[in-house]
C-alpha cells in the first residue's frame, strides 16, 4: 500500500471534522443562511389548515389565529436538533404563542419529550402522516414559522432555533410580528 493511500482515511476524517466545525460554529453564532438549505415559505401566506389536536379530540383551525401573531414549530421526539432547540422554543413562547405540530411520532414518545424538555405550546397538534407539514412547506425537522397578524409567514426557520437567533433574524421576525 502506498504512503498516500495509508493517509487517505486520515485526510478524509480531517475534512469531515473541519466542515463540521465550520457548520456548527455558524449555527451556534446565528450566522448561517438557512435559505441556502432549500425553498423558504417566508413572505407566503400561512396555509388554511385545520389540524387535529394532539389529545382529547377537536381541532386547531389556523383561520382562528388570523389577526394574532404566533409561531408554528414542527418537531418530533426522535429528532436530535429538536432537543437542541427546546429551550429556545420555550424562551420564544414567553413572547409569542407557539403552536406545536408533532411530526410522525409515537404519542407516548412525544409525551416523554414534552415532559423532559417542557411544553411551550399554547396549542399542540399531531401530524401522523406528514400531510399537514408538507402543506406548510416543511422538508426537514425542526422547522419554525413566525406568522404575522395578517397571516403572512414573516420568517421560515429551517433547522433548529438557537438562543443566539432569538437576538438575530428570528428575534427580528418576532418583533415585527408583534408590531414592536
Amino acid at each position: 500500500m502506498s504512503k498516500t493511500m495509508r493517509f487517505l482515511p486520515l485526510v478524509i476524517f480531517a475534512l469531515i471534522i473541519g466542515v463540521s466545525y465550520v457548520m456548527l460554529t455558524a449555527s451556534s453564532e446565528g450566522t448561517r443562511d438557512t435559505k441556502a438549505i432549500g425553498f423558504s415559505m417566508t413572505n407566503a401566506p400561512v396555509p388554511d389548515l385545520i389540524l387535529p389536536k394532539f389529545e382529547g379530540g377537536g381541532t386547531i383551525d389556523l383561520a382562528d389565529w388570523k389577526g394574532k401573531a404566533y409561531a408554528i414549530n414542527v418537531f418530533a421526539s426522535w429528532c436530535g436538533p429538536c432537543k437542541l432547540e427546546a429551550s429556545s422554543i420555550d424562551a420564544m413562547a414567553e413572547d409569542l404563542p407557539v403552536i406545536g405540530i408533532n411530526y410522525r411520532d409515537d404519542p407516548e414518545a412525544a409525551r416523554d419529550f414534552l415532559n423532559q424538555f417542557g411544553n411551550p405550546y399554547q396549542e399542540l397538534s399531531r401530524d401522523t402522516d406528514g400531510n399537514y407539514s408538507i402543506q406548510l412547506g416543511v422538508h426537514g425537522l425542526p422547522e419554525t414559522f413566525i406568522i404575522g397578524r395578517d397571516g403572512t409567514i414573516l420568517h421560515h426557520q429551517q433547522g433548529p432555533v438557537f438562543a443566539s437567533e432569538l437576538n438575530g433574524e428570528v428575534g427580528a421576525a418576532i418583533k415585527k410580528a408583534l408590531g414592536s
